[in-house]
């Protein structure tokens, strides 16, 4: 019993113990300067320990935000996740900061958007308020014109795109150009590319630039199907069915969903090359 007791009171004291490193600004377990340096100096894993420490026992620092850190270390790891809740988290630490509130909506929105999340970027965003400072709504404006655009959303996004405050008649014109090509890409049906290749075992992937293995399956196809016809005549038609059919139907479907992936990684490249020729006009314009 008296054991039981003394365990009891060290468990306390410890417990005590920790409660109290918390609450100190600089633990001597951690150093923020040293964290910040690791950061600084690309060694990330490192970096995140301490930060994480930091975090724990609530170190903080009138230069470093402990959060923010934290959330681009597990952004530059890929933990999306993580890095949405530790924005959060920084963004009600500095809940009376509205320069802080803003750049923690708009580190979200570049998380959602990297993460193809575009209807939530667009929600964060339009619950920011329009300010006085034209740079900082046209930092605003561009990311809905980008989220938009990349949901296909090209009437919404032509709206915020011809908003920002730099574009000149002449750049709205190019923009506006540009716009219509992406807009005739989006329009593209990559199940055409599936539909010749089921014409013609092959054409499909052609058509879309891939010819190496357009004609592999024209070449399998084409001589599965001779194979069908000399089982057929040599055997029977059901031999040539039991046989041969599968594999005929196996590899023409595989030539079929090869061409319709074919057609989409084009849809999206394209897609791409518009938006860095959009980006690329923007900054032109922001240059002017």
């Amino acid at each position: 019993m008296v054991r039981k007791v003394i365990l009891i009171f060290i468990i306390g004291i410890n417990i005590s113990s920790l409660d109290g490193l918390k609450g100190q600004s600089y633990a001597s377990l951690v150093d923020i300067n040293h964290a910040e340096y690791l950061y600084q100096h690309g060694n990330y894993d490192a970096a995140l320990i301490e930060f994480l420490r930091c975090n724990y026992f609530r170190v903080k620092s009138d230069t470093i935000d402990v959060s923010k850190r934290i959330s681009d270390l597990f952004l530059q790891k890929g933990d999306f996740k993580k890095a949405l809740n530790y924005l959060d988290r920084w963004y009600f630490e500095n809940i009376n900061n509205e320069e802080k509130k803003f750049e923690a909506i708009i580190s979200k929105t570049r998380i959602h958007t990297m993460s193809n999340d575009y209807n939530t970027a667009i929600i964060e965003l339009l619950q920011l308020p329009e300010t006085d400072e034209s740079a900082v709504n046209d930092r605003v404006k561009y990311y809905l014109f980008i989220n938009y655009l990349l949901s296909n959303n090209i009437q919404d996004a032509t709206k915020y795109g011809f908003d920002l405050s730099y574009m000149n008649e002449a750049e709205k014109n190019e923009l506006s150009n540009l716009l219509k090509n992406y807009q005739k890409i989006i329009k593209k049906n990559p199940n055409h590319a599936a539909l010749l290749s089921s014409i013609i075992p092959g054409l499909g992937q052609m058509v879309n630039g891939d010819v190496k293995d357009g004609l592999i399956s024209l070449a399998v196809v084409g001589g599965l199907a001779i194979l069908f016809i000399d089982v057929t005549r040599s055997l029977s038609f059901q031999d040539a069915a039991f046989s041969i059919t599968p594999w005929l139907v196996r590899y023409h479907i595989g030539g079929l969903n090869n061409a319709k992936n074919q057609a989409k990684r084009n849809i999206e490249k394209k897609k791409l090359e518009i938006i860095s020729q959009i980006n690329q006009s923007l900054m032109k314009a922001v240059a002017n």
